[in-house]
């Protein structure tokens, strides 16, 4: 699915990371409608403000507790943008060592905590919102 979205609107990037994805369509928004970022990760909520720093983009908040954008956001989120934590297998080519620590309780922790964290996001989208799930 491509993150369609217009100026005006409200997304929310939750699972930040280094936040490439919502600096890739900031554009888009053409400094109308609003980016939130939520990243609980302290070191890479500074690396993110300091993207968007750098970029340009004004129109970016950011949440590293999920309380705060709960008194927010809730049920107002047009697009809704999840990088869950992956597996790794992706990988698995240039990293073959991956497999050693690869088992089925692993797996199914993995599974566990992306649905847990989809659940999470879901409370902030719009109902007639969008939701782009990435790994």
């Amino acid at each position: 699915m491509r993150v369609n979205c217009k100026p005006g609107d409200l997304v929310l990037d939750y699972c930040g990371g280094g936040d490439g994805k919502s600096l890739a369509i900031a554009h888009l928004l053409q400094q109308k409608g609003q980016i939130f970022v939520h990243e609980p990760r302290e070191v890479a909520m500074g690396k993110i403000k300091r993207r968007f720093t750098r970029a340009g983009v004004t129109n970016v908040q950011y949440y590293n507790c999920e309380e705060s954008l709960n008194r927010i956001a809730l049920g107002k989120m047009n697009w809704v943008i999840v990088d869950a934590p992956s597996t790794g297998t992706g990988t698995l080519r240039r990293n073959p060592d991956i497999k050693l620590k690869f088992s089925e309780n692993f797996l199914q922790t993995k599974v566990d905590l992306q649905k847990r964290i989809v659940e999470k996001a879901l409370k902030f989208m719009h109902r007639n919102g969008r939701l782009v799930y990435i790994t």
